[in-house]
């Protein structure tokens, strides 16, 4: 399996879980006694990992080559988003909008953190205020998901209330 950067758990059921590894992403659908590569993954080093709480067959795999993947399979099949997002540092964290399947943040270090709001079509940065772009983690409040925060490596956490369209140091 190597090294695991991330993993997630299926809400439906606590035995699918998910694991973001240097070999790709694994998964398991018997609590972890066995574990089985998921679909033709074009990426290796995987380092971030997300699951949509609202169709939890939805993930996304992020790689240390800049890479954004998305399966809507539970891990079956997988294909790569927009490759060109990140000016090929490692994808750090991923997080997706509770209440918005289609909204999606991904930290990036030297980038800050990109959005998309189409399902990972386009990715767009949303830096305003930020002033550490080395984000290493991402969070969003669940009861209101238009607050959301990043831990950068520098500058400690920073929060944005408006959906990451502008950022504080917290």
């Amino acid at each position: 399996v190597g090294a695991i950067r991330a993993i997630v758990i299926d809400p439906r059921s606590s035995a699918t879980v998910y694991a973001a590894t240097t070999d790709g992403v694994m998964k398991t659908t018997d609590g972890g006694d066995r574990w089985t590569k998921t679909g033709a993954l074009k990426i290796r080093d995987t380092r971030a990992l997300a699951l949509d709480p609202r169709a939890p067959d939805v993930l996304y795999a992020g790689s240390a080559n800049a890479i954004i993947s998305k399966t809507t399979d539970g891990g079956g099949t997988w294909q790569p988003l927009d490759a060109a997002i990140a000016k090929a540092v490692p994808i750090r964290a991923i997080v997706v909008d509770p209440q918005d399947s289609q909204t999606v943040y991904a930290a990036v270090p030297r980038s800050g953190v990109l959005k998309t709001s189409d399902g990972g079509m386009t990715w767009n940065p949303f830096v305003e205020g930020l002033t550490e772009l080395d984000v290493r983690g991402l969070a969003i409040d669940p009861s209101a998901p238009a607050t959301i925060y990043a831990a950068t490596n520098g500058k400690g956490l920073f929060k944005s209330t408006d959906a990451g369209k502008t950022w504080q140091e917290s």
